[in-house]
């Protein structure tokens, strides 16, 4: 089989777990109903206090349909990048330290702390619309094409987790194909992922792999996009972590550790210890697709730029 290695890499990291999928690259974790209750409840809290910090002249309640019962108003929000990231800003710093919080008291649980020597801060809350809009699916990197993380820069070492959440999560899903191969000249950031197209024309598409509640952490080989099928909302969650366990088809790693990874130590902290702050406002996104702009860690007396 090929990429035995990483197969064997993904193995030992959920070896114990509940699974709800299990693909050779792919393993969807079942998260309990008091993980899964806590998470969301995080995420609810951040997102009302998003909206009531914006749409300041209006109501709203703290809702577990609150994304089909707001879509309206949070698709008016500022801080949404093209790919959907809601960004944290000044007004909502401290929900997000919150949400992080708890998200991170999860992954203690599930022991995932042992296998990761870095973790993406601040974790991505992806809030995406499901009408296909052309200028916007076309765009180099956009989240629609098939592509490995790879291609976008993250390194080839990396475990990425996705987590549907709210909203309609079974339409508008992402999809995850294993290519045949990964030629070493593809394990780079491209500038378009239409360059990777010969690899992912002959990539096996996995049956399953995204459930509403389910934790998937996928390989950085691993192609996948994301659906847009029509109307509608979903908010999902997603990050990237950096295995201890390096391979040889990891190549070289990058000569800096990317800005967004953390020792996993520190990473746990935050929300504790350490906070995210940002004097950024709530106003309109003009930066490029990423998900730290302009923040700080605040612990003890220092403060240190991400």
């Amino acid at each position: 089989m090929a990429f035995t290695d990483r197969i064997e890499r993904l193995e030992s990291t959920t070896r114990g777990l509940p699974l709800l999928v299990k693909q050779p690259l792919l393993h969807t974790i079942e998260l309990n109903q008091g993980q899964l209750s806590r998470i969301t409840g995080g995420v609810i809290n951040y997102l009302w206090c998003t909206l009531s910090a914006y749409h300041r002249g209006e109501r709203f309640a703290q809702r577990e349909d609150l994304v089909e019962a707001y879509g309206d108003w949070l698709l008016k929000l500022p801080n949404i990048t093209p790919n959907g990231l809601m960004l944290p800003k000044e007004p909502t710093a401290l929900a997000y330290n919150n949400f992080h919080r708890m998200f991170a008291e999860v992954f203690v649980e599930l022991g995932l702390d042992r296998h990761f020597s870095h973790v993406q801060f601040p974790i991505n809350l992806r809030l995406v619309e499901g009408t296909p809009q052309a200028a916007l699916d076309r765009r180099a990197r956009s989240a629609t094409k098939l592509h490995s993380d790879i291609w976008a820069g993250d390194p080839a070492g990396a475990i990425i987790a996705m987590l549907p959440l709210l909203g309609d999560v079974e339409r508008l899903r992402v999809e995850y194909f294993e290519p045949r191969e990964m030629p070493e000249n593809l394990v780079r950031p491209l500038t378009d992922f239409a360059e990777g197209a010969e690899i992912a024309a002959q990539a096996r598409r996995y049956s399953d792999g995204w459930c509403r509640g389910g934790l998937t952490l996928f390989d950085a080989y691993l192609l996948h996009q994301t659906q847009k099928p029509g109307p509608g909302l979903r908010l999902s969650l997603d990050f990237r972590c950096l295995a201890r366990d390096q391979l040889a088809s990891d190549g070289r790693p990058p000569p800096e550790p990317l800005k967004v990874l953390f020792p996993v130590d520190e990473w746990l902290d935050y929300g504790r210890g350490r906070l995210l702050v940002t004097k950024e406002p709530l106003a309109p996104f003009k930066g490029a697709d990423r998900s730290t702009v302009g923040y700080e860690v605040m612990f003890g007396t220092q403060a240190l730029s991400t």
